[in-house]
């Protein structure tokens, strides 16, 4: 696969706006942080804002990509 270039205006963000970015509702977002789904930022304490990795989720997310295109052409 050809790298691409891919732009942030910010590396993280909060449930909040990762709900406005995807449609998943807070709920959902919340679950899937919990389930380890969506990766987030290392917290220093239970107060602190859960801040979601866009990097690494985008990392994630390319490379489950890869995984099925391989598997795509593997079934060719």
């Amino acid at each position: 696969m050809t790298p691409f270039p891919i732009h942030f205006d910010v590396p993280v963000c909060t449930v909040e706006r990762f709900s406005e970015l995807t449609g998943l509702t807070q709920r959902t977002v919340e679950n899937y942080v919990r389930a380890g789904r969506i990766p987030i930022m290392p917290k220093e304490g239970k107060a602190e804002k859960v801040l979601i990795n866009l990097v690494l989720y985008t990392q994630q997310a390319l490379a489950q990509g890869q995984q099925m295109a391989a598997k795509r052409r593997s079934a060719l």
